[in-house]
């Protein structure tokens, strides 16, 4: 597919493990179609003990047609969490939490009383 008709994804000491809960292809560089996705990332690294590297964090992002992200760990202390960078922008990438009722990117509706 042409590479203004999809959004690829580039890990820094991460790997993507799935996309939209389906096993993703280790590659230097990941292609997926625009749109909202799940994906579950976990450090990648030679140095890390087992228990680091079972570690998955679910995260959700919108990614544009044409676009190039950039996945990188942010540390916290002891924890990390994954950050995106739109590469094609130099900006942030907004994202959140998968829904764990509906186990997608929909978002999560308050609960009414």
């Amino acid at each position: 597919m042409p590479p203004n008709r999809v959004s690829s994804v580039n890990e820094r000491d991460l790997r993507i493990f799935t996309v939209d809960f389906i096993p993703a292809p280790e590659a230097p560089q990941l292609e997926v179609l625009p749109g909202d996705h799940a994906l579950v990332i976990g450090r990648s690294h030679p140095l890390m003990t087992d228990a680091e590297s079972r570690v998955r964090v679910p995260v959700c992002l919108r990614m544009l047609a044409g676009h190039l992200y950039l996945v990188r760990p942010i540390f916290s202390g002891a924890s990390w969490s994954p950050e995106f960078i739109d590469e094609t922008t130099q900006t942030p990438v907004h994202t959140w939490a998968v829904n764990p009722a509906e186990g997608d990117c929909t978002p999560v509706r308050p609960r009414v009383s």
